[in-house]
């Protein structure tokens, strides 16, 4: 596992910097616990009487905002398009906490350390659970299709990151948006974490000295209240990566779990027995690493008594998205089967009758059944949506498709080159395969 800084990052940002501090075998239930937080409530009373004296902020002047180090963030802020007086640094939505004389919870003892340490060096400074780390950590920018599950949301709800928004992010998902914003819920620090990643973020030739000095007031207080073995780091443009595991020696099962097994599920369902993904291979992990169950959409047309066995091959792979979690729905072309599918035949299929459509179902929901869990497999049928259709709707739905683009698909091609028939019903079963997908709200096919 390692932890590192994106070369994309330092190009728009040469002087950005993290240190931190990685502490194993915390103590976060510590009975110190009280005592943390009446420290931290006297590291903010000392912050009030700042203001309340006319006497300078560390580092700064007055207002807040003049601090030098939060005016960094808010111009760091504005260079990437995020507005600096809706979405506030870490630094200053705490400082602003800090400043109201209720203004500031105790969280668990572990980050009441951090928002101690936090305040007294004006540095943003976060706490990630290693152990619900996934594969590397890294600051980055969001890609196409990176996911962000809220801290205030429910389990099955994420936000769509977009993209080049500076991000803490692992294999899995994005950890903290907006930089040094706000932080995801699931590898939040509680109670029960015991390994625990702690970067702190500054610029080179501003406050990167109260970063190590941080790192270093945090790490003895992280050693002496919660008993926790401590080693700190400082990354920057010319050090810009660490190996969380070789070179600071954390062996938590967990995060070795985390980084081997999990990660290599998905990795297998992405590439074993897969000839290609679209539009892309990273949209579909991140989808799969968001915590989102995922529809997966599998249609077939009952054109014969039996199913072919190539289609084992997509089956053991529904399968896969099952052992996952996911859901799996299973349509048969009840309609579209009456109308012959061409996909991968140089010559027409025949008209079925809806009594031999139906027996032929019966027959390949038996052999499905062989493969993916019944029970858990959503069963469809286009009749559903597409028996009672009127016409006028169907032609509307043709209307944004040209037969340029079904003469793209080479079977056709190869039948319109040859001087092969080809029916107006067969150039229609695109679209109404399409259609499918639409109806049934399938993420993926």
């Amino acid at each position: 596992m390692r932890f590192k800084i994106a070369p994309q990052i330092f190009e728009k940002f040469p002087n950005y910097c993290v240190g931190g501090v990685i502490a194993t075998h915390v103590n976060n239930r510590s009975e110190r616990g009280e005592q943390l937080y009446t420290e931290l409530q006297e590291e903010a009373r000392q912050l009030r009487r700042h203001f309340a004296t006319g006497e300078t902020m560390p580092g700064g002047s007055n207002p807040l905002t003049g601090n030098p180090a939060i005016a960094a963030w808010r111009e760091a802020f504005r260079q990437v398009g995020i507005k600096p007086g809706e979405y506030l640094s870490s630094i200053e939505a705490l400082a602003r906490r800090a400043l109201k004389s209720d203004g500031l919870p105790s969280v668990n003892p572990a980050i009441n350390i951090a928002n101690t340490i936090s305040l007294r060096y004006m540095l943003p400074l976060g706490g990630h659970d290693l152990d619900a780390l996934v594969g590397d950590f890294e600051v980055r920018l969001a890609r196409d299709g990176d996911f962000f599950a809220p801290p205030d949301s429910q389990e099955a709800q994420i936000e769509r990151v977009p993209t080049d928004e500076p991000v803490y992010a692992d294999t899995a998902e994005v950890r903290t948006r907006r930089w040094v914003w706000r932080q995801g819920r699931k590898a939040r620090v509680t109670e029960t974490s015991h390994n625990i990643f702690f970067p702190i973020d500054g610029w080179v030739g501003l406050n990167d000295g109260q970063v190590r000095q941080a790192a270093q007031d945090l790490k003895a207080k992280l050693t002496e209240a919660l008993g926790a073995e401590c080693q700190d780091f400082f990354l920057d443009a010319a050090h810009p990566s660490l190996d969380i595991i070789r070179d600071y020696k954390v062996s938590s099962p967990t995060v070795i779990t985390n980084l081997k097994r999990e990660c290599d599920q998905i990795d297998e369902l992405l590439t074993r027995a897969v000839a290609g993904i679209y539009p892309t291979p990273e949209e579909l992990e991140a989808k799969l690493r968001s915590g989102k169950q995922l529809r997966v959409k599998l249609g077939i047309d009952p054109t014969g008594p039996q199913i072919h066995i190539g289609r084992s091959v997509a089956l053991h792979k529904l399968r896969d998205f099952q052992r996952l979690g996911h859901k799996v729905v299973m349509l048969f072309g009840t309609f579209t089967g009456q109308i012959g599918d061409v996909s991968g035949h140089t010559n027409a299929r025949p008209m079925l009758t809806p009594e031999k459509v139906q027996q032929n179902v019966a027959n390949y929901k038996e052999q499905v059944s062989l493969i993916l869990d019944e029970k858990e497999v959503e069963w469809r049928f286009n009749t559903e949506w597409f028996a009672d259709m009127p016409f006028k709707e169907g032609i509307i739905l043709m209307s944004h498709f040209t037969v340029a683009q079904m003469l793209e698909r080479d079977t056709f091609s190869q039948r319109y080159q040859a001087g092969k028939p080809i029916s107006l019903q067969e150039l229609v079963y695109p679209v109404l395969q399409g259609y499918d997908s639409v109806m049934l709200k399938a993420d993926v096919e």
